[in-house]
């Protein structure tokens, strides 16, 4: 049995691994992550196996913070959006760094994780603490792929438990009221479509006159604006899990269209040259490109003016879309493929629930396939129903 070491309240087994150019043997320690020396001495059989199989553990001294800096620079910044990457790296800056950075990755154990959740549950949101369990999730898991760790060891800490906020949504004669309200408003036709589609706020200022088939009515969605620290506005494909080139449009919001493209038509021949040509459904009085910013500020001066829900954001209007085509019967296979979401098990799990509108009609609709024709719903003379 290879000897075993205790340091503070952890377990270290102490392995030969070769030998150095002087033919001098080679020793390095690995944490078992035990803190009894029974349950070391059985981890450090396995450890030895594996390292007698050729997959023993990293024995360098890379830091849980050097590791993390890796994993942003090699494999977040290069595949994920900008706003994705700059939550990333304040979530590795202002937590994961100043709590576990200092421990070598391979001496990372799960009550570290245990003790930083308890730690940020104190001031921060459950939802953010499982955010940072899913970032440490994933971020091993590379490290392991990468044969830097032999394990993940978030796998053996439960993960927060988060529970999802209820957005406000809004019911089919406020959505009515809204759009009512929004009728003279230059983006009117804007909030039509994000109550009818459901389509995210940079999805619909990202759409062009070219997205638009008024004889199909579709409207091609492929792409989503953006602003992007240093860049300014660009075009970046869409969050939706799974494709869906085209999301087909009512004969209503057609008509909406063509209405806010001869208004459109208007003012591009009050800006004469000063139009910006790039073709974009919703701009401004130039035609240039509105930044989804804009259209959050323009919906909070609505919602105080027409007294929706406090804290009611415009894409809340997508929740609103989402739940009222649920509560009127669209089978949740259209609303996933509308929404873009990646399976119809995530439309049910965030709209499934039963509204008491659905509950009262589910339940006439009970008593109907019960009731029969010259039935009583008096008891019997004997006295029982």
């Amino acid at each position: 049995m290879p000897s075993l070491r205790k340091r503070g309240d952890k377990w270290y087994v102490r392995l030969t691994v070769g030998r150095d150019a002087k033919g001098r043997r080679k020793q390095v320690e690995v944490a078992t992550g035990k803190t009894t020396r029974h349950e070391a001495e059985a981890e450090a059989a396995v450890i030895v196996a594996r390292a007698q199989q050729g997959t023993m553990p990293s024995t360098d001294r890379t830091t849980v913070s050097e590791w993390l800096e890796r994993w942003l620079a090699d494999v977040v910044r290069p595949s994920l959006a900008p706003a994705t990457v700059r939550s990333y790296e304040g979530a590795v800056k202002n937590h994961l760094s100043p709590m576990l950075g200092g421990i070598p990755l391979r001496d990372l154990h799960p009550s570290d994780l245990a003790r930083l959740y308890a730690s940020r549950a104190r001031t921060l949101a459950p939802k953010h603490v499982l955010y940072l369990h899913r970032l440490m999730h994933r971020s091993l898991g590379v490290a392991v792929r990468w044969g830097l760790v032999p394990r993940n060891v978030a796998d053996a800490v439960d993960a927060p438990r988060a529970r999802a906020a209820e957005r406000p949504t809004l019911t089919a004669d406020e959505a009515a009221a809204l759009l009512d309200a929004a009728r003279a408003d230059r983006l009117y036709a804007l909030y039509w479509l994000a109550l009818e589609t459901g389509l995210r706020e940079g999805e619909l200022v990202g759409r062009r006159w070219a997205d638009f088939d008024e004889k199909g009515r579709t409207l091609a969605v492929g792409s989503q604006l953006q602003r992007v620290y240093g860049e300014g506005i660009v075009e970046r494909p869409t969050k939706a899990r799974r494709p869906r080139s085209r999301v087909p449009l009512s004969a209503a919001a057609v008509r909406v269209l063509k209405a806010h493209r001869g208004r459109q038509d208007d003012e591009r021949a009050l800006a004469g040259s000063a139009w910006d040509g790039s073709g974009w459904i919703f701009c401004f009085e130039d035609g240039r490109p509105i930044e989804p910013g804009y259209v959050g500020k323009h919906f909070k001066r609505l919602r105080k003016r027409l007294e929706l829900p406090e804290g009611m954001r415009f894409h809340d209007l997508r929740h609103t879309s989402a739940t009222l085509g649920v509560a009127h019967g669209e089978p949740l296979e259209s609303v996933a493929s509308r929404l873009g979401h990646a399976s119809r098990a995530t439309t049910l799990t965030m709209y499934g629930h039963a509204t008491p509108p659905m509950e009262q009609a589910a339940a006439e609709k009970r008593g109907g396939l019960l009731e029969r024709p010259n039935r009583t719903d008096e008891p019997n003379k004997e006295g029982t129903a």
